[in-house]
């Protein structure tokens, strides 16, 4: 959504966005709509800026316990606050078991409804802000490896639903304990920055991920792009550190730090899993430090 407002997405009938309900919440929230959960996976797919999902139960009749247990299992809805609206609130136990995170009467006042969802969205907030801090890597601002491994999972998945290729490369530095061995933890931790910098640099579009993945290792996602390209990003990459030229006496492959890189591109299918697409960027990580270091070498699956 391209509005500033909160986005309420409405999981129901046409009756239930066209109640005086969904037309008091025009004011403050922005609506999608959604009529049953094939509708909220494309709606949930093509946009993220989702925060809150209204369920009504009434309008979905016998579907509407398997489709918000579907809600709250799944991975891209499953961090979605969800609020169900019924007339029968004494089954509100029943929802709250699910994950429901509270269950509203179609006939409460407006304003007080309106009330209990910007309560809601206030929390989702402050969760945000947490999860945000959670997913960055603390020395190099990066993204961690919880928060590349979200976003390899959702694109995995979402790659296998619209027939893209998926790339990944695995970096990591040359020989970088003799370097910390010789110049101190401080140094090694000043490098780590200044490579990570350049790392991003190097990545030039918005759906590419550089994370900082444990230690002196690095790994970056390239959804929708073929081996060919990535190894170009690899490359680029692999240039861009040893442009830094960073002293390292304690190589044995140049004067400088340097990294090397493995690329691994994969077709997602259902009989492959995203574990294949990691280990084989660690295989042809491991052939680039084998053959000297300081390069770039890719498999296509």
């Amino acid at each position: 959504m391209s509005s500033d407002k909160p986005t309420l997405l409405v999981i129901g009938s046409n009756a239930v966005m066209e109640s005086a309900l969904c037309q008091h919440l025009q004011s403050t929230l922005s609506l999608a709509y959604a009529a049953n959960a094939d509708q909220v996976i494309d709606v949930t797919t093509d946009d993220e800026g989702i925060d809150l999902l209204l369920f009504d139960v009434d309008s979905l009749g016998e579907s509407a316990h398997e489709t918000c247990l579907w809600l709250k299992t799944d991975n891209e809805t499953k961090h979605l606050p969800v609020i169900v609206i019924m007339s029968d609130t004494q089954q509100a136990s029943k929802w709250l078991n699910i994950g429901a995170v509270d269950v509203i009467n179609p006939d409460s006042p407006v304003e007080v409804v309106e009330r209990r969802l910007n309560t809601l969205l206030e929390l989702q907030h402050k969760t945000h802000l947490l999860s945000d801090i959670a997913s960055l890597d603390p020395l190099t601002a990066l993204a961690s490896k919880q928060r590349l491994d979200e976003y390899l999972d959702i694109e995995w998945r979402r790659s296998l639903r619209e027939f893209y290729p998926l790339s990944l490369i695995s970096i990591d530095i040359d020989l970088f304990t003799g370097f910390n061995d010789q110049n101190g933890l401080g140094s090694g931790d000043d490098a780590l920055r200044r490579i990570a910098r350049a790392l991003e640099g190097s990545s030039n579009r918005a759906a590419d991920m550089v994370s900082r993945y444990q230690s002196d290792q690095f790994v970056v996602l390239l959804p929708t792009i073929e081996l060919e390209n990535a190894l170009v990003v690899a490359e680029r990459m692999v240039a861009a550190v040893e442009a830094l030229a960073i002293p390292n006496q304690a190589s044995t492959i140049a004067d400088i730090l340097t990294v090397s890189a493995g690329v691994a591109t994969i077709e997602p299918s259902r009989d492959k899993r995203y574990e294949d697409l990691m280990d084989e960027a660690q295989e042809m990580l491991y052939r680039s430090q084998q053959e000297g270091g300081n390069q770039a070498q890719g498999v296509s699956l």
